[in-house]
């Protein structure tokens, strides 16, 4: 299988997992997609995962039959690429009020925006969860 963006293909197959109110889904294992799925894991998105070889399998979560993922969006494609900076995080969090979480990846590895901030690092945006 050849996929161009891996992280796109992650993406929509959880989201497409939560739509169809499947247990889990299977994506493909990468060092990057595997720090996305940890974070998503720490705070409470999904249940778990399984590592084989080639893939992941991963355990959505529901909370009375609703998924815990609203939505999930890719926000950084190859086509173009978008970063924050330290000033640019606080600007977001303060403008946007809501409960929504961006996974950044920095040059220190893979965070949500509120550990980006307290470790005092900007990068890029790769997903936004609502």
């Amino acid at each position: 299988m050849n996929v161009n963006h891996l992280i796109s293909d992650t993406v929509v197959r959880i989201k497409n997992g939560f739509i169809s109110h499947k247990n889990s889904v299977s994506v493909l294992k990468s060092k990057q997609v595997l720090s996305i799925i940890n974070v998503l894991e720490e705070e409470g998105f999904i249940k778990g995962y399984t590592e084989n070889k080639h893939t992941l399998d991963v355990w959505l979560k529901y909370v009375e039959g609703v998924s815990v993922i609203q939505n999930i969006k890719v926000i950084s494609k190859p086509s173009k690429r978008v970063y924050f900076s330290i000033p640019d995080l606080i600007d977001w969090r303060n403008k946007t009020n809501t409960f929504d979480i961006l996974i950044l990846s920095t040059t220190q590895g893979i965070f949500t925006d509120e550990v980006a901030l307290e470790k005092r690092v900007g990068g890029e945006i790769l997903c936004i969860i609502k």
